[in-house]
């Protein structure tokens, strides 16, 4: 008979699990393997050395090998609550259901080799060596899904591919819904069921547009003329992408120049979005929204219509020329430097201008850097920035807007250019240089007391909005006497 102390070892490793799993309740831990563990458990341990495994043998081994299964199944529970779905990596998550189960597969596979050897003293190589024929079979005939098993578990651990993943299947897009020993389950928009196997899948060059948790962005090319600069079209096309409902605001659209195609310039337009699951409604939003914005900006679209225009050029030339220097003349016109000038010398003035284009952030000319040209803002803006010798700092001074000049001391007197001017968004200017104003001032030299007047007022004018506010960059302001002489010495003129 069994002592009395193996009894109470027996309840003891009853309860002691029991309490275990009690206070387990909570915890992601599979509960009928810690219950099914503590009674095939307790139960071999009352009844060892009891002599019911001498009078009962074969349901002794099978109590054995339950408790033992048992026991390792309790103890797989475990290690999976704590260990393989603890996420260790935040961005992969834990260990992938498939993954779990291959080291639960291995476990048993561990146990039943142990079995073979302890309870019943069999050799496992033997079974091995007597049955390298029927392995051989089996492997044979189990190959595709050995292949597709082996690719399932590759795929998992690489944790590249995740349910909810958006993926873009030979040409077609579809969300993974399930991924199983043998293949991978995707549903497209249409609501249509694709089931590719596991080995095929990791074959395949797929593109992955994840669960929508990161913004990723798509590519949109648009062709537009020749005639619009760059950083005009670009903010059209950025404009219409900000519009879009389904666009991430971070990061924000983006757009470049692409290539120069046979009528037109090619953009790209890069636009990010959180709705994988809605690609083709996105690009709608956003073809839709581009040519919205510009048919209103009138932006001309040349692809894929092709425009053919047949003209004289010889009659065409002299007519372009008169608008344009209709257009410099109303331009010159409008800046105080050159309203006190008559019409006709305008006109001579601006037949000599000619039209720039920036880009954004493009430079147009540096604070010390020598110059004789004067700029006058058509469309756009520009910042004007000077250097802080106190600070080592570079201060921006003021942004300047159509209507707006600048650079005119170096047009009249050639001095230094006095600041940094910098294209922002973009900008078209008329440029005037002392090579096209040397003729008109060599023609009537009383323009230059003209010009010397309304210099000074301007310089005047600077230096009095420098003074106030920063005290250490003041400007010096220049009277008229000084600034007509070196207008004088400048351009050569004889008085």
């Amino acid at each position: 008979m069994t002592s009395l102390p193996q009894y109470a070892l027996a309840l003891i490793v009853f309860f002691g699990i029991e309490i275990g799993a009690f206070f387990l309740r909570r915890a992601n831990v599979s509960r009928r393997f810690l219950h099914l563990a503590a009674v095939s458990v307790a139960l071999f341990v009352g009844v060892k050395g009891s002599g019911f495994d001498d009078r009962f043998p074969i349901l002794f081994a099978t109590l054995e090998i339950v408790a033992l299964f048992s026991s390792v199944l309790a103890v797989y529970s475990l290690l999976d609550a704590f260990l393989l779905r603890r996420p260790w990596d935040l961005q992969k998550g834990p260990l992938p259901a498939l993954v779990r189960g291959l080291v639960l597969a291995l476990s048993l596979i561990g146990t039943f080799i142990a079995t073979l050897k302890v309870i019943f003293d069999i050799d496992p190589s033997t079974l091995v060596v007597s049955s390298t024929v029927l392995s051989a079979v089996l492997g044979l005939a189990l190959q595709d899904v050995l292949k597709n098993v082996f690719a399932g578990v590759a795929l998992q651990m690489e944790g590249t591919l995740h349910v909810g993943d958006w993926l873009r299947l030979d040409g077609q897009d579809a969300r993974i819904v399930e991924m199983t020993w043998r293949s991978t389950s995707l549903q497209t928009n249409e609501g249509h069921r694709l089931i590719e196997p596991n080995s095929k899948i990791s074959e395949r060059k797929l593109t992955s547009f994840g669960t929508g948790r990161r913004a990723i962005a798509f590519g949109f090319h648009v062709s537009l003329g020749y005639e619009t600069p760059p950083s005009e079209a670009k903010e059209v096309l950025l404009k219409a992408a900000r519009g879009v409902e389904m666009a991430a605001a971070d990061p924000a659209p983006q757009a470049f120049v692409h290539s120069y195609g046979e009528s037109g310039i090619l953009y790209e337009l890069r636009v990010f979005t959180f709705h994988p699951e809605s690609i083709s409604a996105f690009r709608d939003q956003v073809l839709s929204r581009v040519w919205y914005e510009i048919q209103r900006t009138g932006v001309r679209i040349p692809y894929p219509t092709r425009d053919l225009h047949f003209f004289d050029q010889e009659r065409s030339r002299p007519e372009k020329q008169r608008e344009a220097l209709e257009q410099n003349t109303e331009i010159l016109a409008g800046i105080e430097l050159f309203r006190m000038l008559d019409r006709d010398v305008l006109q001579r003035i601006a037949a000599g201008a000619r039209r720039h284009y920036y880009d954004n952030q493009e430079v147009l000319f540096q604070e010390g850097e020598p110059g004789d040209s004067l700029f006058v803002i058509d469309r756009g803006k520009v910042a004007v920035s000077k250097y802080d010798p106190d600070d080592g700092d570079i201060l921006r001074l003021a942004v300047l807007e159509k209507g707006s000049f600048f650079g005119e001391m170096s047009l009249l007197t050639g001095e230094p250019r006095s600041a940094t001017v910098q294209a922002e968004g973009g900008c078209d200017v008329l440029v005037l240089t002392r090579q096209e104003l040397q003729p008109v001032l060599a023609a009537d030299p009383q323009i230059a007391e003209k010009l010397s007047k309304a210099l000074a007022e301007r310089s005047a004018a600077t230096a009095a909005a420098l003074a106030e506010p920063r005290s250490h960059l003041k400007q010096q302001s220049d009277d008229e006497t000084s600034i007509l002489s070196r207008i004088r010495d400048f351009f050569r003129l004889t008085i």
